[in-house]
């Protein structure tokens, strides 16, 4: 899928926005959150061991499943919900930050495909590197499900860290 037919299809919303004094970063540092234990871990490893709350960017994206127009007229309050739910969970993760780090920071809510909306929205915002939290899943599972890190790390053109939680086994 080519990066405008991403871009046609995406809906985007900012939740959190840096603020208006905060100088250009010297490096724009992405995290996708998903509220699972594993995206969790990446969160607060990506905090702890990589990012330079003075002078990085953090950019935390949510993606959320789209809901096409075909759909019956439950959806808008099915697709209100998903979006208030991404928008929670953002300013979540977004609070959990050191003081320094919030003013510097932004959070997007994204409507789509996962590998699709992260890709794209990673290309559009210049992002330096990427960091997903891993499943474990085992190469089978990778090759018959297919994973979001996996395909990140195969068609991004700038550096993807997938962080894997200690003591955690890739299922067999």
């Amino acid at each position: 899928m080519s990066s405008s037919t991403v871009a046609a299809e995406t809906i985007e919303e900012d939740v959190v926005v840096p603020e208006a004094s905060s100088a250009a970063p010297e490096r724009v540092v992405a995290v996708a959150v998903d509220g699972s234990v594993h995206s969790d871990y990446a969160f607060q490893w990506t905090i702890d061991n990589m990012l330079r709350a003075g002078t990085d960017r953090l950019l935390l994206i949510n993606v959320r499943p789209p809901f096409p127009e075909v759909w019956t007229s439950n959806i808008g309050s099915m697709e209100d919900e998903e979006r208030d739910r991404s928008h929670a969970l953002l300013r979540e993760f977004a609070s959990k930050l050191p003081e320094p780090a919030r003013h510097n920071t932004r959070a997007v809510s994204v409507a789509g495909d996962p590998r699709d909306a992260i890709a794209w929205k990673v290309e559009h915002e210049k992002v330096d590197v990427l960091v997903v939290g891993s499943r474990g899943l085992s190469p089978l599972s990778r090759s018959l499900m297919g994973s979001c890190s996996d395909f990140l790390v195969r068609h991004l053109q700038i550096p993807v860290l997938v962080v894997k939680k200690p003591g955690q086994l890739t299922k067999s």
